[in-house]
């Protein structure tokens, strides 16, 4: 059972996770809780004890607009959305986390930076989007390399890499190299568990998501009930047969209904706590995962 995990990965991005598809007025509007989901999910994981990986967006890193204007790229490839590519003054919204909280987020996370169990990877610097048609070598590189060395400002060493929608390629993979990443969030497979065998040989180590919980709304009780149901039962698998399960959640989408949504993903962990003492499964974070096992050349 040595190489059998429960996995937990978060993405955090508020408004830039969600920056092609709303404006910064109407993403206030429509996730107003966004940041209180962020700061009581991280105190369940904490007082149940649940290591995690959040990879964050790099944008939410800078203390102030001056900051982002200093460490972004010149270019950035085009997004479907209302920032525009370059960082020109004017484009960056707010001036500091106080004026624009869900641009800024550094309180959050350097509180999350602090815990002993919590990882801070990084979800790009800037929410990239490898489907962009000028999305190409250079702009990547210079996207996650600008990630690494802001999180370095703020003490804190990068060695997990998650793609916004879990969208990557060789090229990606092989910036991660460059930048001494030793561990991504993979893209979700056939099948939702699967042994530390299968992927081993992957550099970086590709740790395949096995589902991302689905957030509670107004019509929908039963569906994510029986969703609760099928989480559970694919966990007992994959603790009584020795394999991995990763559950990832995106912030923004759990905060509309946050409590229905904490309650849900409680039910969750308690379910691996129970697992944990039946199987001696074991919960990690992608990174501690990767130190123990990734390729070492």
């Amino acid at each position: 059972m040595k190489r059998a995990f429960f996995l937990l990965s978060i993405d955090l991005g508020l408004y830039w996770s969600a920056s092609d598809k709303y404006s910064l007025q109407d993403f206030a509007r429509e996730y107003p809780n966004c940041r209180d989901f962020v700061e009581q999910l991280f105190e369940v994981l904490e007082k149940r004890q649940i290591e995690a990986t959040w990879a964050v967006v790099g944008l939410l890193m800078a203390k102030d607009r001056e900051e982002i204007m200093h460490v972004a790229p010149r270019h950035l490839p085009r997004y479907e959305r209302y920032l525009k590519a370059e960082f020109i003054d004017i484009d960056v919204p707010g001036e500091n986390e106080e004026s624009s909280p869900f641009t800024y987020g550094w309180s959050l996370i350097g509180k999350i930076a602090k815990s002993k169990l919590q990882e801070i990877a990084s979800l790009t610097f800037s929410h990239f989007n490898s489907e962009s048609p000028d999305a190409n070598k250079e702009t990547l590189w210079a996207d996650l390399q600008t990630a690494v060395f802001l999180a370095q400002k703020r003490e804190l060493y990068i060695k997990t890499m998650a793609f916004p929608d879990d969208h990557y390629n060789l090229d990606m993979l092989n910036s991660c190299i460059g930048l001494g990443i030793k561990g991504v969030r993979g893209r979700p497979r056939n099948q939702c568990s699967y042994r530390l065998e299968e992927i081993i040989d992957t550099k970086p180590l590709a740790l395949p998501v096995s589902r991302y919980l689905k957030p509670y709304g107004l019509v929908n009780f039963v569906t994510r009930k029986l969703d609760l149901i099928k989480i559970k039962r694919e966990m007992t698998a994959a603790a009584k047969e020795g394999k991995i399960y990763h559950l990832a959640i995106r912030d923004y989408e759990l905060s509309k209904s946050y409590k229905r949504n904490l309650k849900q993903l409680s039910k969750i962990l308690a379910h691996y706590q129970k697992l944990e003492k039946q199987y001696a499964w074991r919960n990690a974070s992608i990174g501690s995962i990767t130190d123990e096992f990734a390729p070492r050349s």
